[in-house]
């Protein structure tokens, strides 16, 4: 009950300052976490990938938000006017932590957090 109110509270907070919520799935394509860089980073930290029955195919249990806010900021055209764009997100990123890289001696494996997103064009 306290997390539900807590996360209302901020979720209010959020919207008030012009973001917008967003919800993004749980699982995503590896190559997009490839193209954004993040895997040749973080890779090693995250579980290993799932194959489907398509050949190549594979997924990745969330291990970021940002790569999926990318694609919600490019799902449609936008002016200079819709300039900033906010996202914001309760969800659940999920990595394959070692011991003491985070959280000294724990693990961490699903980690449940805030995530906003802001998109501008750069200063002139």
């Amino acid at each position: 009950m306290l997390r539900e109110r807590l996360q209302s509270f901020l979720q209010r907070a959020q919207v008030e300052s012009g973001y917008l919520p967003v919800v993004t799935p749980h699982i995503g394509s590896k190559q997009l976490y490839v193209t954004s860089g993040h895997y040749e980073k973080y890779g090693k930290d995250s579980f290993q990938p799932i194959h489907t029955p398509e050949e190549g195919e594979e997924f990745l249990l969330k291990p970021m938000n940002c790569p999926h806010h990318c694609e919600i900021y490019k799902a449609s055209p936008k002016s200079y006017k819709d300039l900033p764009v906010r996202l914001a997100e309760f969800g659940t990123v999920y990595r394959y932590e070692q011991h003491g890289e985070l959280h000294g001696l724990t693990r961490v494996r699903a980690l449940p957090r805030t995530m906003r997103t802001f998109s501008a064009v750069p200063t002139r």
